[in-house]
C-alpha cells in the first residue's frame, strides 16, 4: 500500500506551467488547430473521478478532494504538497496512435513523464507513464507502480 500511496501522491505535486515557448509553437500550423481545439477545451476546473496504479484504485478519500484545473497554460492540482515543484507540459493532439500529454519536471535533469490523453466531452483521462510513454488507457496489475490512469469530470 506504501507503493500505491506514492504513485498517487505524484499527481498531488503536479503544477504545471509551461517554461518559456507556449505548446502551440512546437505544433506543425496543420496540427495548430486541434491543439488549440484541445487547450480551449481543457481549460476550467475538473475533479478526480478516478486514480488507478498496479491495478489498485486509489483512496475514495483522497480522490474525493483532488481537484484540477486548466488556466491557461498551467495545470493546478489541489491539494498540492507544500514545496511543490512547476513542471512544464506540452499536448500533441494530433500523436499517433493516441494523443499525447507530458510532464516535464524543472531544473538540469528535466524528467519527462510521458503521457496519453483522450478529452471526451465532459470526461479527460490522462495516463502517466514513468518508465515508458503508455500504448493504452489501463493501469492493471501487468503495468505494475510504473504507469497510472487519471480520470476527470468537469466541475
Amino acid at each position: 500500500m506504501l507503493i500505491l500511496a506514492g504513485i498517487l501522491a505524484l499527481p498531488m505535486s503536479i503544477h504545471a506551467e509551461t517554461a518559456g515557448q507556449p505548446a502551440q509553437a512546437a505544433a506543425p500550423a496543420a496540427e495548430g488547430g486541434a491543439l488549440e481545439r484541445d487547450m480551449k477545451a481543457l481549460q476550467g476546473k475538473w475533479k478526480c473521478v478516478g486514480m488507478e496504479a498496479a491495478g489498485n484504485q486509489g483512496p475514495p478519500e483522497v480522490i474525493a478532494v483532488m481537484k484540477y484545473e486548466f488556466k491557461g497554460m498551467r495545470l493546478i492540482i489541489t491539494p498540492a504538497e507544500p514545496g511543490t515543484p512547476d513542471y512544464s507540459f506540452k499536448l500533441n493532439p494530433a500523436a499517433k496512435p493516441i494523443p499525447t500529454f507530458d510532464l516535464i519536471s524543472p531544473g538540469e535533469e528535466g524528467e519527462t513523464l510521458e503521457g496519453i490523453y483522450a478529452l471526451e466531452g465532459n470526461k479527460l483521462r490522462i495516463c502517466l507513464g514513468k518508465q515508458k510513454r503508455p500504448t493504452e488507457f489501463v493501469a492493471n496489475e501487468e503495468t505494475g507502480f510504473g504507469q497510472m490512469l487519471i480520470t476527470l469530470e468537469r466541475k
